[in-house]
This record gives C-alpha cells, sequence and structure tokens, in this order.
C-alpha cells in the first residue's frame, strides 16, 4: 500500500482547481495524487470508481449538483474521506449546513493558504 496521499478537488471553475493542485504539489513532500472534478456528479463517480482520496477540497457552489449535496451523498457511504468545504459563500448557515453535513472543515475564499494547508494536516493526522 502506498503512502501517497490522495486528494480530489472539485470546482467547476478550471482555474480554482489548477491553483490548488499547484498548492498541493508545493506543500506536501511526496508528489501526492491530484484528482480533479469539475462538478458534482463526476466528483462522486470518480470516489465511487477509484481508490478513495484522504482528502477533498470540495467548492459549495457549482452547478448541477452542488457541494453539500456531494457531501450529503458521499459522507455516509465513504467515511474516512475528510471533506474540506471551499467556497465564497462566507454565510454562517451555509457555514453551519457543512458541518452538519460532517464537513472536517470550512475554508472561504479568497483562500488563505497557510490556514487551508493547517487545516489539510489535521484531517490527514486525525486519520493517523
Amino acid at each position: 500500500m502506498s503512502d501517497k496521499r490522495k486528494f480530489l478537488i472539485v470546482d467547476d471553475e478550471a482555474a480554482n482547481c489548477e491553483l490548488l493542485k499547484r498548492f498541493l504539489a508545493n506543500r506536501f513532500e511526496d508528489e501526492p495524487e491530484v484528482g480533479i472534478a469539475y462538478n458534482g456528479e463526476q466528483a462522486i463517480e470518480m470516489i465511487e470508481k477509484s481508490p478513495q482520496p484522504d482528502c477533498v477540497l470540495l467548492d459549495i457552489k457549482m452547478p448541477g449538483m452542488d457541494g453539500l449535496q456531494v457531501l450529503k451523498s458521499l459522507k455516509p457511504r465513504f467515511p474516512d474521506i475528510k471533506f474540506i468545504m471551499v467556497t465564497a459563500n462566507r454565510s454562517v448557515s451555509k457555514m453551519m449546513d457543512s458541518i452538519m453535513s460532517q464537513a472536517f472543515d470550512y475554508v472561504p475564499k479568497p483562500i488563505n493558504f497557510d490556514d487551508l494547508e493547517k487545516k489539510i494536516l489535521s484531517a490527514l493526522n486525525q486519520n493517523n
């Protein structure tokens, strides 16, 4: 079994996906495996058919199936995956909905990458 960390970035904005992918490659050793899904349906399909990621960076606001719907669909079936919600919507109700839906944490946009790194490390260390 590989010790390489696996991440999935889910965001309908390609530029955000690339930015997060570069961030993960630069901040985490051993070149983590990083998958990208551009919508909720694609994220669910990838998680169901592939080795599960350790951590999912999941945008809340996406066309079609939004991030909260993805979280509510996947978390009961894949309880070990840590979901960190990423969104420009700073509303308290969305944050509470994420937490009540078992997201590990919440990161507002624009992203503070030091804060995101701490939250990812905390999520990954919880699995150990």
